[in-house]
């Protein structure tokens, strides 16, 4: 699985540096996001976990997703995954313009890199049978976060 991370200083807000860097992560999953703080000194009051998964999943919408859907629309979130045990492939999640969402992967390497290296989240696609291709000539284009939809067979 992949991970990604941007690491920074940490500010106390009192005007200087604290001994520390904060790691944000992405686990591979796209679900799974994860936060750290490392310092050199100990915290007031010692380890703290909070666990927010409730308060989560109280401001989230559930959006149906349809595995077998086809047709154009936009990657609203991806990542590639390097194994031993399968070629490497792109994974997305892409919002179709007839306003249906479903997964999908792709093996074109070139498209691979570019999802590496670049923001790919609006990318144009054609999904068919569970695979997807960039749209050739296709920009990217703004994503928004579209309203709350019905439930369907697969809510996520």
């Amino acid at each position: 699985a992949a991970t990604t991370g941007r690491a920074g200083s940490v500010g106390s807000g009192r005007g200087h540096r604290e001994h520390g860097v904060g790691v944000a992560s992405v686990s591979g999953i796209l679900t799974k996001q994860g936060v750290c703080l490392w310092s050199t000194r100990r915290p007031p009051g010692g380890y703290r976990f909070a666990d927010v998964s409730d308060a989560v999943a109280q401001i989230s919408c559930k959006v149906a997703v349809y595995p077998d859907a086809s047709g154009i629309g936009s990657v609203v979130g991806y990542c590639v995954l390097h194994g031993r045990a399968a070629p490497p492939r792109s994974i997305a999640v892409i919002d179709l313009d007839d306003g249906r969402r479903t997964a999908a992967s792709a093996g074109d390497a070139e498209l691979m890199a570019r999802m590496q290296r670049e923001e790919c989240c609006g990318l144009r696609v054609d999904v068919q049978a569970g695979r997807f291709v960039h749209l050739s000539g296709a920009s990217v284009v703004a994503w928004t976060r579209p309203g709350a939809r019905q439930a369907g067979p697969t809510e996520r």
